[in-house]
């Protein structure tokens, strides 16, 4: 008599049948990792055949992505030219299921293109704009830089507003899914002219600018007039040229001022794992928040401190930030103001032995030691990085019957990196938001209503850079 066997097709029936037993949110984890898995093949078939190329023109000088460029010379005034551009690919995975606002999906959050190049080696240009979504196709950078020298250079156009390390950080440097909840107080992009350069071999880093103070060009504006919102950031590095162990640490601030129409106070504070979610915040403060129709206020000013430190494969970096609108004036109240602060602190390990460096107040950019190659065993880089954050808001604005702001949140992430090579990286991330409030998610058709007083978010990115 032969002994039972299982054929390959049976144990796959078997497996299934198993993993349709298991929790739904193991089932979603197991096939967001299937499909990661089938792109790594790909992926790892992909750096076999592109490793060579990637080695032969990788810029070590500039940004880790920064591996192809189109080149291009005119007489003599052109002097390079460089095309290239980012595709980020991201799947979430919320807990709570109870949300109506939110699928578990796939969801493409960067789909742009840039050009940027040197005229007459004194003018530098770059221009960048945004594919992803219906609503959100717009101009992201479109600036020039007057390089006197070092000291000096001016940009005019629109770029970021100096303020925050976290917010200057570029994306090949940030090590997160998602920036911090205090990110929501920067001023992001804005058109303008800024002033910016170094002293003393970059031991202090300086920017400082006039902008609009309403956002990227074509931005609505208020029916009164609007004064030009004012910017700046410092960063000093006092131990650069000492010891080799804290010639990194460095300690910086930054503050914008300026008065804008009441119609323009729209702050959104969102937690990480509310990033890209247009009706979800935990904190919302608009001119007809509460005592009805606000109809002025005098000032919205903004603060930071910063301060960062790298040795090696490890660095840590903290801030606190702060934003105040003062004398909002409503029919029949007293001028009150209104104060929101948040802070962070975040580390980063990069396990194969890549240096984390700064340069000109930020991050640079990470280049693996090696590329992923299966054949002679490299991994690339890889890195783990950690961030706690805490966010307080002002009670004296929240309205209790909407449930759409609290007075505190606090959260942590953890970020799992994966940079396969200079073009492709992953970084897997959990986050967990506590509220102190209840926010409402849901309105149930039998009149039932759903809150959440906790956030649980797993989020994969996958990017492309070229």
């Amino acid at each position: 008599m032969q002994p039972c066997s299982t054929t390959k097709h049976e144990h796959m029936i078997l497996f299934s049948r198993q993993m349709k037993k298991q929790p739904y949110f193991i089932q979603i984890i197991f096939k967001t990792m299937l499909i990661y898995c089938c792109l790594l093949i790909i992926a790892c078939k992909a750096c076999a055949e592109v490793s060579p190329f990637i080695e032969k023109n990788i810029q070590v000088a500039g940004s880790r992505r920064n591996v192809s460029s189109f080149w291009s010379v005119s007489n003599n005034a052109l002097t390079d030219l460089r095309l290239g551009g980012v595709l980020q690919m991201d799947f979430h995975y919320y807990e709570e299921d109870c949300r109506a606002d939110l699928d578990n999906r796939f969801d493409i959050s960067k789909a742009r293109l840039f050009l940027s190049g040197r005229i007459f080696k004194m003018l530098r240009f770059r221009m960048e704009y945004e594919f992803q979504g219906t609503e959100l196709q717009q101009l992201v950078d479109a600036y020039a830089d007057a390089l006197i020298n070092s000291l000096f250079s001016i940009r005019f156009g629109q770029f970021k507003v100096p303020f925050s390390l976290e917010w200057q950080t570029p994306d090949a440097a940030f090590y997160f899914i998602e920036r911090s909840i205090g990110n929501s107080f920067a001023p992001k992009r804005d058109v303008g002219v800024m002033l910016h350069g170094s002293f003393f071999q970059e031991e202090i880093v300086y920017s400082a600018g006039i902008f609009n103070g309403n956002g990227n060009d074509g931005s609505p504006r208020g029916k009164e007039r609007e004064d030009m919102e004012y910017s700046a950031r410092c960063v000093i590095a006092p131990f650069k040229r000492l010891w080799p162990a804290v010639q990194s640490l460095q300690f910086g601030g930054s503050a914008t001022h300026s008065r804008i129409d009441r119609l323009d106070i729209a702050l959104k504070i969102k937690s990480p794992g509310m990033a890209g979610i247009e009706n979800r915040n935990i904190y919302v403060f608009e001119a007809n928040r509460k005592f009805g129709v606000l109809y002025g206020f005098e000032e919205r000013r903004r603060g930071g401190i910063e301060a960062a430190w790298s040795l090696g494969p490890m660095a840590i970096q903290g801030e606190y930030m702060d934003i105040r609108y003062t004398n909002l004036r409503s029919a029949g109240g007293e001028p009150l103001n209104a104060d929101f602060s948040a802070w962070y602190a975040s580390a980063i390990l990069f396990f194969t032995g890549e240096n984390l460096k700064f340069q000109n107040g930020v991050p640079k950019p990470i280049i693996p030691q090696h590329n992923l190659d299966l054949q002679s065993g490299t991994l690339g880089a890889i890195g783990l990085a950690f961030r706690f954050e805490q966010f307080k808001g002002d009670e004296t604005w929240i309205v209790p019957s909407y449930f759409d702001s609290m007075d505190e949140a606090e959260a942590y992430c953890i970020a799992l990196n994966w940079i396969m090579n200079p073009i492709f990286s992953l970084i897997f991330e959990f986050s967990h938001t506590k509220f102190s409030d209840p926010i409402r998610v849901r309105v149930n058709d039998d009149g039932s209503i759903n809150y959440i007083e906790k956030e649980n978010v797993f989020k994969v990115r996958s990017c492309i850079v070229f």
